[in-house]
């Protein structure tokens, strides 16, 4: 079973933000890519200029393992910890987490949470 945080908006019309919990594999294989279309751009925008910079500095030096083993510990870190970023980011807007709930998929997590709302 997955487990899925709701997060409402203060806003007058109602809405709700479904985020999973937990290791993301598209974070892991897309890195910061991912953390642009998840609207985490300023993080994203330096990490990969710092991916730039390492980039340049391996060749300079000579290094170029250095540059795949960063991208590839950033990925990592991405996949461990890109879900909890975006976690973040949405606190940061204002939007209130108000459940967390197991289930087999989004469509049934969101079925759930509806029905205890009424």
């Amino acid at each position: 079973m997955k487990t899925f945080c709701f997060f409402e908006s203060n806003e007058l019309e109602p809405s709700f933000e479904v985020i999973p919990l937990g290791f993301s594999f598209f974070a892991l294989f897309f890195g910061p890519l991912w953390g642009l279309a998840n609207k985490l751009w300023s993080i994203s925008f330096v990490w990969i200029l710092s991916s730039i910079t390492i980039y340049f500095a391996s060749k300079i030096l000579f290094y170029s393992s250095f540059f795949f083993l960063t991208i590839l510990t950033s990925n990592l870190f991405w996949g461990i910890y890109g879900r909890d970023m975006l976690i973040q980011f949405l606190i940061n807007k204002k939007k209130i987490p108000k459940k967390i709930i197991s289930a087999d998929s989004e469509k049934n997590a969101v079925i759930i949470f509806l029905s205890e709302k009424v």
